[in-house]
Formats: C-alpha cells, sequence, structure tokens
C-alpha cells in the first residue's frame, strides 16, 4: 500500500499491468518547507504555484510524470 503519486512513480511504464483497487475519496495534503521568516519567497512560490496550476503546466508535468494530473482541485 503506497500513495498514489509513489505509486505511479515505481510502476513507471508498467502502470497499465496494474489496477488500483481501493482508493482514499479524501485529498491527500502536500506541503513545500520554507523558513517562516522568508516572506517574500513564500510569496513568489506561491504565485508561481498558482501561474503553473491555472495555465495547466503543472497538471502537464503530474501527467507526465505520474500518469495522471494529480494536481486537479488542490488550487481552485
Amino acid at each position: 500500500m503506497t500513495d498514489s503519486v509513489c505509486a505511479s512513480y515505481y510502476l513507471g511504464e508498467d502502470l497499465d499491468l496494474y489496477k488500483v483497487v481501493w482508493e482514499n475519496e479524501e485529498p491527500e495534503p502536500i506541503g513545500i518547507c520554507l523558513k517562516k521568516e522568508n516572506e517574500a519567497l513564500t510569496e513568489t512560490l506561491d504565485e508561481a504555484l498558482d501561474a503553473i496550476y491555472k495555465d495547466g503546466t503543472l497538471g502537464a508535468i503530474a501527467t507526465k510524470y505520474f500518469g495522471s494530473d494529480l494536481t486537479e482541485g488542490l488550487r481552485d
């Protein structure tokens, strides 16, 4: 048992040889850790993530490396 991101990575090209038999209906929280004092970096990173989420780049990256858009609905 593992989360979908790790499973997709480990299976790589063999993803179609396996099937998911159980999936959690709750979204899995993810995060990026930065020093608390670095507000400028936090703001810049948040703006960049919003931009690549909104234009579809983040979803395309997820699909390329993990086989599906695991980011859908994360920043709505």
